[in-house]
């Protein structure tokens, strides 16, 4: 469990504030050799009344995703992960279980945790994080709603290995994926252009170094949820709660992963 705050800034900012962290911080382990950055993505789940949506936009303190999370680009043996994020007031914690990217749509057609949920990535937890999942899309009929993507800077504190800091740039999504999208790159809208999110995870205390140079850019903490962003874009130019309907009528009606035995 973890304390996760959020800050939105102008990409102008963005390189002073990352030359003031440097002396604090080591960039991210599990970066691409050359790379100075990554790519997320994460297809998010919701039923046809936007449940999950909802209580992120009413504020509920205790509320969960879903999502089929991966990253970078597809290579046939991408490993991704089935998540369900679990936020209690101003605490992050996760449950996580890790597949073979072409094992999804396999998994989704059968339900068969146990035989796609193993290997060397996964244990008896694991196995229980995806049997945990499929409780909840199938007991809320979930369906995915839109996948988001975004490129991701990530560092690590020098003293600390359990305070973690990103910037995640250029989101953009797709409406009412099916799950075979996750890594769908083209045609995809993009959301705040000019600005970034940071990310700052922390189990203890904000140290004062970190919170010297938030002031000094003037940051304030905000409630961003990039799903809720992401969908909040969709429905400014879209009629949401009749383009719902119709996009879950079509996945019930379409041959499509997730359709049997459901």
């Amino acid at each position: 469990m973890r304390l996760e705050y959020k800050y939105l800034i102008q990409n102008t900012k963005l390189p002073g504030f990352r030359q003031d962290l440097l002396p604090y911080v080591d960039f991210d382990k599990h970066l691409p050799e050359g790379k100075d950055d990554y790519t997320v993505r994460s297809i998010y789940f919701d039923n046809r009344k936007l449940e999950y949506y909802y209580e992120k936009i009413e504020g509920i303190k205790v509320r969960k995703k879903l999502r089929i999370r991966g990253y970078d680009l597809v290579d046939g043996k991408n490993l991704i992960f089935l998540e369900i994020k679990k936020k209690c007031d101003n605490y992050i914690y996760k449950n996580r279980s890790p597949l073979m990217f072409e094992d999804l749509n396999k998994l989704f057609d059968c339900g068969d945790v146990e035989k796609f949920i193993s290997g060397k990535h996964s244990n008896e937890e694991s196995v229980n994080d995806g049997k945990k999942f499929f409780y909840h899309y199938i007991n809320k009929s979930l369906r995915p709603v839109i996948l988001v993507v975004y490129d991701r800077e990530a560092f690590s504190c020098k003293f600390d290995n359990r305070l973690r800091i990103t910037f995640d740039k250029n989101l953009r999504y797709l409406p009412f994926p099916a799950v075979a999208d996750l890594y769908v790159d083209d045609n995809l809208n993009r959301v705040t252009p000019g600005y970034s999110i940071i990310e700052i995870k922390f189990s203890r205390n904000k140290p004062v170094w970190l919170q010297n140079i938030i002031t000094k850019y003037g940051l304030s903490r905000k409630s961003l949820s990039k799903y809720a962003m992401c969908l909040d874009d969709y429905s400014r130019y879209n009629s949401l709660g009749s383009n719902i309907r119709s996009a879950f009528s079509n996945y019930y009606h379409r041959e499509s992963p997730g359709t049997s035995g459901t």
